[in-house]
């Protein structure tokens, strides 16, 4: 709270952006310091945008100070130029640098650390932690030792072994680190303390790294890039950095954030060397050559203003009220795309926030406010967040959704052990209670620690609120946080008389209350959910042996005595039952290399209920886990995981600028085409190349040019490179055609193509790439990439999933199969067109769409936003042309009718006596081998 007598406020970035934008001025204050302003998150660049622009209008005689201490200053100096009343052009902000005292740290690159080995795997476009990697850090510990022994205090009873902080990705990384580190008891041999910090482990674990080790012991943290700045361990003398981090991106597709590991920034890098230099000389290991580093590390992380979704800023300045989001948004230091603030500006159409028109014009880029938007607005979560509240309010699950949407707008309140996964998930299901959903388990585990709360269970003793959180593996200061927010989310709502009124302590749901909450979570995130299919009985009948899949695990690549090893087995899955359960309980039948883990069901639960056994045992294969047994006789451990860079799996790497290309092909947005189906996905997905007469003659030239030259093998640096266009052997036909590289598999030699004037996908020898000429490279790609349109699978006809089943593939491929079709475009999407697709030589003139339906293989469905919106807007084009000139739209309609096709040519459509053409036909689905399965 602030007075009279308040000299100086502090307040988050988010709280100061809201008063800016209530007060539309700076005038309050005489001084705003903005800190750590390089991180560069969505709020600190809104508030630098709209502090600049408030300093340019009506609050000229405001100080504005920002701080980092690594920090582009030229860049924001730039940024905050004022022009003054005797100079001619701006002047920069000035600068003012502080240095700090830090101590010596030495830099190491792969370059100077051949002696250790080599690193293997680096790839610009595909960062990934592999195993030599991990080798080499590995060996750097080793070497610190002999680095020790040169010390004249060597030997001492006070010698003091330097901790070492070693910075991965992700989660997955550490533990992948952690195992090989205790591969051959390293860890006990070189008497490592091997320490996980991480936002998901428990306080207790992250309170570890700050304690000191045992004498003669060296602390090994393995960490993420919480390390950087957010937490400060004193005693650091040596870094390995993996120089990489996971970044939150916006997925284009479904508009909901991911996790992407992505190279660090030489910034992060650099915050990341000052960890070994605070108080001693220190050494940072980065595992990257020199000229990697220089090359493909950024300077700085991009912003989130151009990584993630921008909703939410959008919001914020149409409640500013000084102009379209494009424009204010583009005074921004690193604005975003035109096109990203387009696609924000639809979602909130389509969420109601924002309305079609703004000021009672059509803009696709604007759209007045609504009393929905001005909600959204006004909470400090997400619009989809928001609109699930607005859905709660509306279904009368008001108290529950706020719940939710708070603890989906921070960090997740259930926690996990470092060394026990397994009981973490094992507790999270429980919270379940059936219902499968994350959101629901959140919801009951809030509720019942508010309960307890209420009845007092936590007031005997301090430690009993911690203690039950730790058995329940649950966060307590996540748990607080949630209820924080709610109390905030609240008092906001209140503003707008929505009243979260009812106690969720004394509340029980029934399955009515958790059915209606399912639809509301359904609605909120639109269209982002799938459905579950029906699974085929008498597969899992025959997978399973008769087993009950419900109640059954199978493993796979036992030895032939396997019967002697159950006790074993039996061990592997003991986390996967309730501690005081007697492991009695399962039972194992073995056949052949095959084992049927059965689980016992001591409580029916519903029809066909899969045991919570069941989904623990399958988490271990989701995480990995190694499914190992000792066998003595020299036997393969089968059912050991082994990482992709032991098995060979796919090596990508980065595209050369200077390899031939070949042009996208040219979508059209409307209109009609006639086209061949050259490979079907499904039934729904396919991909088509038009078959006019003149692009059947160019691409007969082309493919004339590569029968009658002698073509040069692709050798060399082609060969490393993701992208390459090239000759591939079609192996139906032993002819060559025009393809592009998509991985390349070195240690078996091979590479996956794609055929780009025809979109299927094959698998060829390396020895059958040929170079491409650069008049083979002048005809742009030919494949279209297809969906048909309003339709969707039928529930008699479709999988887990919704996907097509095998019976509507097989029926859409022969419909289709060799036949010339017209394709009435609807819209065009991205890269992709949705069609409806007519066969003429029919008597009836019904679309495939419409046959698909009457057969009972699709179902009639909406069409997706983005599609009508593209519908909406080449129809409006189109309108205003006829409306311009009906004279020009009837001599275009006349030239069309004697002119030649102008899209570009392609080939001929197969035919059974030329089969020479590459087609891809959709047949029964390949099961894969795999250590555990489970319905």
């Amino acid at each position: 709270m602030t007075s009279d007598d308040t000299r100086l406020t502090f307040v988050t970035t988010g709280v100061l952006l809201e008063k800016l934008i209530g007060m539309k001025n700076m005038n309050e204050y005489t001084h705003i310091i903005l800190d750590e302003v390089h991180e560069r998150n969505l709020e600190t660049d809104l508030c630098l945008l709209l502090v600049r622009k408030l300093l340019r209008t009506n609050s000229r005689h405001v100080k504005v100070v920002l701080m980092s201490a690594t920090l582009e200053s030229r860049e924001y100096s730039q940024y905050f130029r004022v022009r003054l009343p005797s100079q001619a052009t701006p002047t920069p902000a000035p600068v003012l640098s502080v240095d700090g005292r830090v101590w010596p740290v030495m830099e190491f690159y792969l370059d100077d650390l051949r002696d250790f080995g080599e690193v293997e795997g680096l790839v610009a476009d595909n960062p990934r932690v592999n195993l030599t990697q991990r080798l080499m850090c590995k060996a750097l510990i080793n070497h610190f030792n002999r680095l020790e022994m040169e010390d004249p205090s060597y030997g001492r009873g006070d010698f003091f072994r330097g901790t070492v902080l070693c910075f991965l990705p992700g989660m997955p990384d550490i533990r992948d680190m952690e195992r090989t580190l205790k591969e051959d008891n390293f860890d006990e041999v070189q008497r490592l303390s091997i320490l996980p910090l991480h936002s998901s482990v428990s306080q207790e674990e992250q309170y570890r790294v700050f304690l000191a080790p045992q004498d003669g012991t060296r602390k090994v943290i393995l960490a993420t890039n919480i390390a950087e700045s957010s937490i400060t361990v004193p005693d650091i003398k040596y870094v390995v950095d993996f120089c990489m981090v996971k970044q939150l991106l916006t997925d284009q597709e479904t508009g909901f954030d991911r996790l992407v590991t992505t190279w660090a920034s030489k910034a992060a890098l650099k915050q990341r060397k000052g960890r070994a230099g605070r108080v001693s000389a220190g050494r940072c290991y980065r595992l990257i050559k020199r000229e990697f580093f220089r090359k493909y590390c950024p300077n700085y992380s991009v912003p989130e203003m151009q990584r993630r979704s921008i909703e939410h800023p959008v919001l914020k300045t149409k409640k500013l009220d000084m102009g379209e989001p494009t424009q204010i948004l583009s005074l921004a230091l690193q604005p975003p795309s035109k096109v990203d603030v387009e696609k924000a500006v639809t979602n909130l159409k389509e969420l109601g926030a924002l309305t079609v028109t703004c000021g009672g014009v059509v803009n696709p880029a604007d759209g007045d406010l609504t009393f929905v938007g001005s909600l959204l607005e006004a909470l400090p979560i997400s619009a989809r967040l928001g609109r699930l509240i607005l859905l709660g309010h509306v279904f009368d699950c008001l108290e529950e959704t706020v719940v939710i949407a708070a603890a989906l707008s921070q960090r997740s309140i259930f926690t996990g052990l470092f060394n026990n996964e397994m009981k973490a998930y094992r507790s999270k299901i429980g919270w379940m209670e059936r219902t499968s959903s994350d959101c629901i388990a959140v919801l009951f585990a809030y509720k019942e620690w508010i309960r307890l709360q209420k009845v007092g269970y936590f007031s005997t003793s301090k430690r009993k609120e911690a203690s039950w959180c730790s058995d329940n593996m649950l966060h307590l200061n996540g748990l607080k946080g949630v209820a924080d927010t709610v109390r905030d989310l609240s008092t906001r709502l209140a503003r707008f008389r929505i009243q979260v009124q009812r106690d969720l302590a004394n509340t029980e749901m029934n399955k009515t209350d958790i059915l209606i909450l399912k639809v509301v979570l359904c609605g909120a995130f639109y269209p982002n959910y799938f459905r579950w299919g029906v699974g085929d009985e008498e597969v899992n009948r025959r997978l399973f042996c008769g087993h009950n899949h419900c109640t059954t695990v199978m493993l796979a690549g036992l030895p032939a005595n396997g019967p002697k090893y159950a006790g074993d087995i039996c061990t592997m899955f003991s986390d996967c039952v309730e501690p005081r359960a007697d492991l009695r309980g399962k039972a194992l039948h073995f056949d052949g290399s095959k084992v049927f883990v059965e689980f016992e069901q001591k409580k029916q639960r519903g029809r066909q209920a899969v045991l919570d056994s069941v989904l623990i045992a399958l988490k271990k294969r989701q995480m990995r886990e190694p499914l190992a047994l000792y066998i003595a006789e020299n036997i393969p451990e089968t059912l050991k995981f082994r990482p992709p860079e032991e098995t060979g799996e796919e090596v990508r790497e980065d595209f050369s600028s200077d390899v031939a290309e070949i042009k996208p092909a040219e979508i059209p947005r409307s209109g009609e085409l006639k086209v061949m189906v050259t490979d079907v996905v499904d039934a729904g997905h396919f991909w088509v190349r038009r078959c006019d007469r003149d692009t059947t003659r160019v691409l007969r030239d082309v493919m004339s040019s590569i029968a009658n030259r002698t073509l040069l093998p692709l050798t060399g640096d082609y060969l490393k490179f993701q992208g390459t266009f090239c000759l591939a052997m079609f192996t139906s036909d032993g002819l060559y055609y025009r393809a592009r590289i998509d991985s390349i598999n070195m240690s078996h030699n091979c590479a996956t193509v794609t055929f780009v004037d025809y979109g299927n996908t094959q698998t060829v020898s390396l020895a059958s790439l040929t170079r491409l000429l650069p008049r083979e490279c002048q005809l742009p790609a030919q494949a279209l990439e297809c969906y048909l349109t309003c339709v969707r699978p039928a529930p008699a006809h479709s999988t887990e999933g919704s996907a097509w089943a095998d019976t509507a593939n097989a029926y859409f491929d022969e419909l289709v199969r060799e036949k010339r079709l017209v394709a009435k475009v609807f819209s065009r999407v991205t890269d992709t067109l949705r069609v409806e697709l007519y066969d003429r030589n029919r008597r009836d003139d019904v679309s495939i769409n419409e046959i698909m339906v009457l057969e009972g293989y699709a179902t009639k469905c909406e069409e997706p936003y983005l599609s009508k919106i593209a519908f909406a807007q080449i129809r409006a084009q189109e309108k205003a042309e006829q409306a311009a000139s009906h004279m020009t739209a009837h001599l275009e309609t006349e030239g069309e009718e004697h002119t030649p096709n102008p899209s570009p040519p392609s080939h001929p459509p197969p035919t059974k006596s030329s089969p020479g053409l590459p087609i891809l036909c959709v047949g029964a689905p390949v099961a894969a081998s795999t250590d555990l399965l489970a319905r």
